[in-house]
């Protein structure tokens, strides 16, 4: 009977040392978002508008916090990312990366950190200087363009998805014709 102790006292303590000398559990890949033509792919999965709310929830993980306005925005705060989803219906309409601080503005849903993954549009890779004009550059496909009444928004129109980036004041009050970018819009084409 001592022995059998001595040697499950022995097993644990092998087991503890094992553990306690094992690698500390890796941090998460950063998210990558990548659109190529007119589809969308966040985490590895394809995308396409209107996205079930359940579909996002099991690619971003349940939201930090969710904001009953003229729609329901579900923020996740550690991502970046918020979505919108349209009153009565458990369809999310747009998805949101925030690349820059906003919460000047006002805007009580935006995320307390900004979007740190991989986005890519047509191969050129978003960096925290890109504009519209160097993306356009370094894509392939159809170039942003300059929304003609809302100045500080450019976009890619496209059948199935509209892609859209808002400039903003390098302070992030308020957006601004000639600011930097600030945040990334995916949703279903303009007027669906």
């Amino acid at each position: 009977m001592v022995r059998l102790r001595l040697v499950a006292l022995t097993v644990l303590v092998a087991c503890i040392t094992h553990l306690r000398a094992a690698d500390p559990p890796k941090e998460a890949a950063p998210m990558k978002v990548e659109v190529v033509g007119e589809e969308l792919t966040i985490a590895g999965t394809k995308v396409s508008f209107p996205v079930e709310r359940k579909t996002l929830f099991r690619l971003l993980g349940e939201p930090s916090r969710t904001s009953k306005k003229a729609n329901t925005i579900y923020t996740w705060d550690e991502s970046g990312v918020f979505a919108y989803e349209t009153p009565g219906k458990d369809e999310i309409t747009q998805i949101d990366l925030a690349v820059r601080d906003m919460s000047t503005a006002g805007f009580a849903f935006w995320p307390k950190k900004t979007f740190a993954g991989q986005l890519t549009f047509d191969g050129a890779e978003y960096k925290a200087d890109s504009t519209p004009e160097t993306l356009n550059k370094a894509k392939k496909g159809n170039p942003f363009t300059r929304d003609k009444v809302f100045e500080s928004q450019w976009a890619l129109d496209g059948k199935a998805l509209r892609v859209s980036v808002n400039l903003a004041s390098k302070d992030g009050a308020d957006y601004k014709k000639d600011g930097q970018i600030a945040e990334v819009i995916f949703q279903g084409p303009k007027g669906k």
